[in-house]
């Protein structure tokens, strides 16, 4: 069960890297402002160009926003791990000095 919170923590921190990675933001901000100038700058019947640039957009949003579930997901089991540890050396404690 460790190796699966420690998976997720090391997941997590990763994420956490890309998310405050300047470069990579900077790619998924050129990418959005593309997408946006692409779909301004549509003809009237380019329905198909503007729901190309409209998916290109979610899906980098829907990247950041996983990129940030897994955040979440490593500080929760940081600190599921951090509680059973400290019950564990509670009870090592009580059973030292019992």
């Amino acid at each position: 069960m460790e190796d699966k919170s420690q998976a997720r923590i090391n997941r997590g921190q990763r994420a956490q890297a890309l998310l405050d990675d300047p470069v990579l933001n900077e790619a998924f901000d050129a990418l959005l402002a593309d997408a946006d100038e692409r779909a301004d700058t549509s003809k009237p019947d380019e329905i198909q160009l503007r729901e190309e640039c409209y998916r290109a957009k979610q899906a980098i949003k829907a990247v950041r926003k996983k990129l940030a579930i897994w955040v979440s997901d490593a500080a929760i089991e940081r600190k599921y791990l951090d509680e059973i540890n400290q019950k564990n050396a509670a009870k090592a404690g009580e059973d030292v000095a019992a």
